[in-house]
């Protein structure tokens, strides 16, 4: 997977962009994505300098043992990038519990990638 972008602060657009080849390149891999969102200073548009885009990548609840092997790949092929992407993976049942408050978070303040 290979997604180029220099080290600079970055556009809202832009950012939309890049997670959207992330997602598409995740799916190509074969790993198990439910739903991506974008979060954090890029979703609200308070990025900084060195601001990493936070992702929110929901796989699927109930997953067999090689669909969490390849699940756990994510990580790893986010970091093959130069863009700082920081991945967080949750089941689409953590995802939808109303007691975790991040998850809480990504839904009311983040964007969904398509």
């Amino acid at each position: 997977m290979v997604i180029k972008t220099e080290r600079k602060k970055l556009s809202s657009a832009r950012v939309r962009v890049l997670a959207r080849k992330l997602k598409k390149n995740l799916l190509q891999e074969g790993m198990p994505v439910r739903e991506l969102f974008l979060f954090g200073s890029y979703a609200t548009g308070r990025p900084h300098l060195d601001s990493d885009i936070d992702v929110a990548v929901i796989v699927p609840s109930g997953m067999t043992v090689r669909e969490q092997k390849k699940a756990q790949q994510i990580t790893w092929l986010t970091k093959q990038t130069n863009v700082k992407f920081e991945p967080h993976i949750f089941s689409e049942r953590d995802f939808n519990n109303r007691w975790l408050s991040l998850p809480a978070e990504i839904k009311k303040h983040g964007v969904k990638i398509r």
